[in-house]
């Protein structure tokens, strides 16, 4: 559900036809998504992955216009 929000966001932002995106506060929801005492350990590899997905969705949605991504 994590990453179908995030290519919601994504499209919803593209639509308006920025030169950049910029998603802040990613960390907030991986840390409620992952929760418990694993977080230490799957913080940085979710991090990792939700980063390449909106990467991967970008290269996907924006084919007409060029855009910059920002994930902070």
């Amino acid at each position: 559900m994590f990453f179908s929000k995030l290519r919601g966001e994504l499209r919803q932002q593209l639509q308006q036809s920025p030169a950049m995106l910029r998603f802040h506060g990613l960390r907030r929801c991986v840390e409620t998504t992952v929760r418990g005492a694993t977080l230490e350990r799957a913080l940085p590899e979710f991090a990792r992955s939700d980063r390449e997905y909106l990467r991967g969705c970008l290269q996907v949605e924006a084919r007409e216009a060029p855009c910059s991504l920002v994930v902070e």
